[in-house]
């Protein structure tokens, strides 16, 4: 099992697992966590937003309604139930009638690469090298759009009408997009948007590549639909080396030696998405294999079906 850290990435990994004769049962998606302690990153009270959700199925709707006649100001409705602002009142309240309350940890927290944030402060402080510059028109059609809770099918649908594209998810509730001109200050407006702003080219560095000096091997992620070309030219032209290019229909990726200096000018290439360190697929299944036989680690770990003499030999597996 291959883990790719974006959507991207996962045909390349597939890929580069299958030219090192390691096979492949399945590729995940699986999105780093890019807040972590390391950089100091701050981890922000739990906001007061709560989903609320019926005792019994099939009370959805009444149950909005309920809800709102308990002077009680509901979000939005969804299907299982509703997203609210709650007070600790509110949910004893609730729970006392059998109903179940999830409060939305960090709902306004918005963090990837080497920023997070609150967006209820407004934009972050980025250093002004790995901020979108204001001239720069291709750039400025990227955005960060954060939701005031988990999405919405009428939310999507609505965006969706209106030219937005949903390119990746940004935790937390906050989505990559690509929006048509003239369209940010419109988008500002909706009830369901928390925030809105740039995605500037310090959301695209891995922070693993902070501080490191000479060159190394680097995998950089396209934007949907742009080319190869800038990026390519701008490796050749520094010095450095492609080792592979390819282009898949969630983006193109582009496998470079480079000049770790260099990372902050390619950051700031508006077809750019992503940077983080080429990685090196090695097979590791004898260190999982309990996961799946047992989800026992021990020690020792426990696995009962290759206690059997089951270890697969001469059986074709495949995955559809």
């Amino acid at each position: 099992v291959v883990l790719a850290s974006s959507p991207q990435l996962i045909p390349e990994a597939a890929a580069q697992a299958s030219d090192e004769g390691v096979p492949v049962l399945a590729v995940v998606f699986a999105p780093p966590v890019f807040a972590h302690e390391s950089l100091g990153l701050q981890r922000f009270a739990n906001g007061t937003s709560g989903f609320a959700y019926p005792a019994r199925e099939g009370q959805e709707e009444p149950w909005a309604v309920r809800v709102r006649d308990m002077g009680i100001r509901v979000l939005e409705s969804y299907e299982s139930g509703v997203l609210a602002e709650l007070s600790q009142d509110q949910i004893a309240t609730l729970n006392g009638l059998g109903a179940q309350v999830e409060v939305l940890e960090d709902p306004s927290r918005l963090g990837r690469g080497l920023v997070a944030f609150d967006t209820r402060e407004g934009e972050p402080q980025i250093a002004e090298k790995m901020r979108v510059a204001p001239s720069d028109a291709r750039a400025a059609k990227y955005y960060i759009v954060q939701f005031i809770g988990p999405l919405h099918e009428r939310w999507t649908n609505t965006l969706i009408r209106m030219g937005v594209e949903f390119l990746e998810y940004i935790p937390h509730y906050g989505y990559l997009m690509a929006l048509p001109p003239g369209m940010v200050d419109v988008v500002k407006k909706f009830p369901f948007v928390r925030f809105v702003g740039p995605y500037h080219p310090a959301y695209k560095v891995d922070p693993s590549l902070l501080g490191k000096g000479g060159e190394g091997d680097l995998t950089i992620a396209l934007h949907k639909d742009e080319s190869l070309l800038e990026v390519s030219e701008f490796i050749r032209g520094h010095g450095g080396r492609i080792h592979s290019s390819s282009v898949t229909r969630w983006g193109g990726v582009v496998n470079a030696q480079l000049d770790f200096s260099l990372v902050p000018p390619v950051a700031r290439l508006p077809s750019v998405s992503w940077i983080e360190p080429m990685g090196r697929l090695e097979p590791g299944n004898d260190n999982v294999r309990w996961i799946i036989q047992s989800g026992d680690p021990g020690p020792p770990p426990l696995t009962p079906i290759h206690d059997r003499g089951l270890a697969g030999q001469s059986q074709t597996v495949t995955v559809c």
